[in-house]
């Protein structure tokens, strides 16, 4: 008699692995969220603090004739940006 092997998994097989699947998703679902939420905040505060650090460099100035204008001192002297 011949027999023929049987590759595959049974339906058991797979629902138990289906099962652990949704449980570890189910558990790692909210420290994901957790984390996203974290590592926005700091993307958030860090663009906050170069925001900061952007303004504290530059210079604004009103000419005489009332145009305010934005001067960065680390400009080149030929560049229009520079006082």
């Amino acid at each position: 008699m011949l027999t023929i092997a049987q590759r595959g998994f049974t339906i058991i097989e797979l629902l138990v692995g289906l099962t652990l699947l949704a449980v570890l998703i189910g558990l790692g679902a909210p420290a994901m969220s957790s984390y996203l939420q974290t590592s926005k905040l700091q993307s958030v505060a860090a663009s906050y603090y170069s925001l900061g650090g952007n303004v504290r460099c530059r210079r604004i100035t009103v000419s005489p004739g009332g145009q305010i204008s934005s001067c960065d001192p680390a400009a080149p002297a030929g560049d229009s940006r520079a006082c």
